[in-house]
C-alpha cells in the first residue's frame, strides 16, 4: 500500500507522460479515471506544488490562510480550481490535490496515515475548515471535467476521486464533527484547554444566505452549512462513506470507553467528557455523525444517487476496517483527535450489521454494559436514551435537510 502514494506512482510511471493519457489508475482511495486529451486543457503542475504531498509541514504552510480563514478566496480555494482537476502528467488531479489536503490536515503523507497521528495545530485546523468551506459552498459554481461518475452524488463541485482523499482529512478531526460548534465569527479554530490540540469550529446551524430573485428583485433567504453540504457531496462515494463510518463508530466506541460505572453500579461520566456531566446528558453525543450518515444513505437510495443499493453496501463493507468495540477499562484519553479515526477495529467487519447504526450501536452498548458489569435497571435507560438519540437526530437532520 506504501509504495502507491504519489511518490510511488511517480517511481512506478515516471514523468514522461505526454498530454494525451487515458488510465485507470490503482491508488489507496480506490480508482481514479484519469483522462487528459489535447481537446480538454490539462493543469501543468509545478514542481513545488506536487512536492507538497510528500512534505506535510511545507503543505500545511502553503495552505494556511491565517487570519483569512473561511474567505473561501485562500491557497486553497486556488489549489482547488477545476482546472487543476486534470493533469497534464503524473499523478491524477484527485490523487495529487488530494494527497495534498491530507498532508496539509495531518501532518502526514497519505502513506503514513495508518500510524499514531499527530497533534492537530491552529495551522492544520484551519485548512481543514478553508477545505468544507470551499468544497461545501452552496450552489455549483465549478465545473467539472468529463468524467465517469460511478456512484453518482450530489453536484460537480468536488471531482471523482477526490471524495475518499476528503473523507480521509475529515475523519481526522471526528470529534469536530460529532460534536460541532458554534464558531462565532471570525472564531473558526479553538486550541483544547486541556490538550492544546487545535479544533476546527464549524458552525452548528449554518448561515443565512441572501440572494435576489431574479425576475422581481425580491430577497429570498435560505439556509446553508458548509459542513453538511461537504458530507453530503462526497457519501455516495462508498470508500469516502466508508472512512467516514468507520471514524465515526470508533468515536462512539472511544466515548464508551470513558464511561465509567461507580461502585454502587450507577453509571457516571468519565474522562474527556464535561466536568460534572451525567451521562444521560452526554450520550446521544454518540449517534451523531451515525445519524446524518444513515439518512444520506437512505436518501441516495431513494432519490437514485446509488443506483445500485446492495452493490453499493457492499463495497462499503468492502472498505471498512471492521467492527470497533469499546474496552473493558477506561484507557488514558489519546493524545492526538486523529488518533481515534485510526483505532484498531476489534474484528473484521464480516456479517456484522454495521450499516445498521441504532442496532448496531445498541449491540455496542450491551457488550460494554456486560464487561463493565452495569445491572440491568442500569442498561434499560441506557438503550431508552441510545434510541431516543438516534431517532431524534435523524427527525432533525431530515427536517433540516428538507428546509435547507
Amino acid at each position: 500500500m506504501a509504495d502507491w502514494g504519489v511518490a510511488g506512482f511517480r517511481r512506478v510511471v515516471g514523468r514522461g507522460l505526454g498530454p494525451v493519457v487515458s488510465l485507470a489508475l490503482l491508488v489507496p482511495m480506490g480508482v481514479v479515471l484519469w483522462r487528459a486529451e489535447p481537446t480538454h486543457a490539462c493543469w501543468d503542475v509545478p514542481e513545488e506544488i506536487a512536492a507538497l504531498a510528500d512534505d506535510p509541514p511545507a503543505a500545511t504552510a502553503h495552505l494556511d490562510p491565517g487570519p483569512d480563514t473561511g474567505t473561501g478566496t485562500g491557497a486553497v480555494a486556488e489549489l482547488l480550481a477545476p482546472r487543476h482537476w486534470v493533469t497534464c502528467a503524473g499523478p491524477s488531479g484527485p490523487e495529487l490535490l488530494g494527497s495534498i489536503l491530507v498532508a496539509a490536515t495531518t501532518g502526514q503523507t497519505v502513506d503514513d496515515q495508518d500510524g499514531p497521528a499527530l497533534v492537530h495545530t491552529e495551522a492544520m485546523a484551519s485548512v481543514l475548515y478553508d477545505i468544507v468551506e470551499v468544497l461545501g459552498a452552496p450552489g455549483d459554481a465549478a465545473v467539472a471535467p468529463p468524467r465517469l461518475r460511478s456512484w453518482g452524488g450530489p453536484g460537480p463541485v468536488v471531482p471523482d476521486g477526490l471524495e475518499p482523499y476528503v473523507a480521509t482529512a475529515l475523519a481526522a478531526y471526528v470529534t469536530d464533527l460529532a460534536d460541532p460548534l458554534e464558531s462565532g465569527l471570525p472564531l473558526r479554530t479553538l486550541a483544547d484547554g486541556e490538550t492544546g490540540e487545535a479544533r476546527s469550529l464549524f458552525p452548528l446551524i449554518g448561515t443565512d444566505l441572501v440572494e435576489v430573485d431574479a425576475d422581481d428583485g425580491t430577497p429570498l433567504q435560505s439556509w446553508h452549512a458548509a459542513l453538511p453540504t461537504l458530507v453530503e457531496r462526497i457519501a455516495s462515494h462508498p470508500r469516502a462513506f466508508a472512512i467516514l463510518h468507520d471514524a465515526h463508530r470508533a468515536y462512539a466506541a472511544h466515548y464508551l470507553d470513558h464511561l465509567t460505572v461507580a461502585g454502587s453500579g450507577e453509571l457516571v461520566a468519565g474522562v474527556g467528557l464535561p466536568p460534572g456531566a451525567a451521562a444521560f446528558e452526554v450520550l446521544p453525543e454518540m449517534t451523531t455523525g451515525l445519524v446524518e450518515l444513515a439518512h444520506l444513505r437512505g436518501r441516495f437510495f431513494e432519490d437514485g444517487t446509488i443506483g445500485d443499493p446492495a452493490a453499493f453496501d457492499a463495497a462499503v463493507r468492502e472498505h471498512s476496517r471492521g467492527t470497533y468495540l469499546a474496552v473493558a477499562d477506561p484507557p488514558a484519553l489519546p493524545v492526538a483527535t486523529g488518533d481515534l479515526a485510526r483505532r484498531a477495529p476489534a474484528a473484521e467487519a464480516g456479517d456484522v450489521p454495521v450499516l445498521e447504526g441504532r442496532d448496531h450501536l445498541l449491540s455496542v452498548l450491551e457488550r460494554w454494559a456486560e464487561l463493565r458489569g452495569l445491572p440491568e435497571a442500569e442498561r434499560v435507560p441506557l438503550r431508552a436514551l441510545l434510541r431516543y438519540g438516534f431517532t431524534r437526530g435523524l427527525n432533525w437532520t431530515r427536517w433540516s435537510w428538507t428546509y435547507s
